[in-house]
């Protein structure tokens, strides 16, 4: 309808949610898992330290924004003008269907939306006032505070709430079991992550155990000290470093459960806080995965694109989202050394520096 090719729309949607995967405006489920990790590593370093979910919220948001105009440049400089030498030959294919929703779904969906609404009122009302019991009793503050550490149960009921108001609705939940059977459904796809949760834990605590992390740092820190490799540019060959073997490790959740136990300790040791290496890892983790074939979106890519010319392939595709890696690439370390020289927090009371 705009005029433009629809092969262009799908590469600049497809690296706008995989280039930018860890840029948020709001706090998800990737800040949680890898908060989980680096606590349980720092916490080998000191046992009252915490990594909070909102770690990096500020800077995840300026790079929400960052991403956001990054990429509608790159789209319109490089991809739009590449995708017009490429033949449409099936402008009539529908990628999703679009069925309406039948009365009783709609009502579901409005009673699910009130029921939201009233659960986020609800834990608004225990956060937001200075009585609040989900904030700190000491202090009265939120970082830290039982609302940090008992994010995850707060999201868990947020969506499962409104899911159950919906399926009570609609008549799918209509006794205790089928409630069973709704999470066994949607547990199913989750089987393999659980499984290599398992050994992430495993081996969390076998690296402290064997005292590796600690032999790791300290001698880790000393070399980088020595050749004072400590600056802008020993994080920039971190990120590097992360973003090559993301390309061949798509799981960011496992990447950061090797490599955690080894860096935090190790950058904590010439100075760099916990939150900010599990920051710089998220960039790494995050710029690549729009140009790795091993990436679990990317044959879904390749075939939404085949419906409109069968004939381009994996190089012609990797070779449109390549500017993407790139200048994002470029865009955020000069968002992040912008960061580095002002000192500016990088979330809720989380500093670069260690302190």
């Amino acid at each position: 309808q705009m005029g433009l090719s629809p092969i262009a729309g799908l590469i600049a949607g497809y690296a706008g949610a995989t280039a930018g995967f860890t840029a948020n405006f709001f706090i998800a489920g990737t800040d949680v898992l890898l908060a989980g990790i680096s606590t349980e590593v720092a916490r080998n370093i000191d046992p009252n330290m915490e990594v909070s979910a909102t770690a990096n919220w500020y800077f995840m948001i300026a790079s929400t924004l960052m991403v956001g105009f990054g990429g509608a440049f790159i789209a319109r400089k490089f991809t739009i003008p590449r995708a017009k030498q490429f033949a449409i030959e099936n402008l009539d294919v529908q990628i999703m269907e679009n069925p309406s929703l039948t009365p009783l779904e709609r009502k579901g969906l409005k009673r699910a939306g009130i029921a939201f609404l009233i659960y986020a009122a609800v834990v608004a009302l225990m956060v937001i006032p200075d009585w609040a019991p989900l904030r700190d009793p000491e202090t009265g503050g939120l970082v830290p505070s039982p609302f940090l550490r008992g994010l995850v149960p707060i999201l868990f009921f947020m969506f499962a709430i409104p899911g159950y108001v919906y399926g009570k609705t609609t008549g799918v939940i209509k006794k205790a079991n089928d409630i069973i059977k709704q999470m066994e459904h949607g547990m199913k796809e989750l089987s393999g992550y659980i499984v290599l949760m398992l050994v992430v834990s495993q081996f969390i605590n076998l690296f402290d155990w064997s005292n590796l992390d600690s032999i790791l740092s300290i001698y880790g820190a000393k070399a980088l000290e020595a050749t004072g490799f400590t600056g802008p540019l020993m994080i920039a060959m971190f990120i590097i470093f992360v973003a090559l073997l993301n390309i061949f490790i798509g799981s960011g959740s496992a990447k950061w459960a090797i490599l955690a136990p080894v860096f935090i300790p190790m950058l904590y040791q010439v100075g760099y806080s916990p939150a900010f290496v599990q920051l710089i890892y998220r960039i790494g983790d995050s710029i690549t995965n729009v140009v790795s074939p091993l990436y679990i979106y990317f044959p879904l890519l390749l075939g939404w694109i085949h419906k409109y010319n069968k004939n381009i392939g994996i190089g012609t595709v990797i070779s449109m989202l390549l500017p993407y890696a790139v200048i994002l690439l470029i865009m955020w370390l000069a968002l992040l050394f912008v960061w580095f020289y002002l000192n500016l927090p990088i979330g809720v009371g989380e500093v670069i520096h260690a302190r």
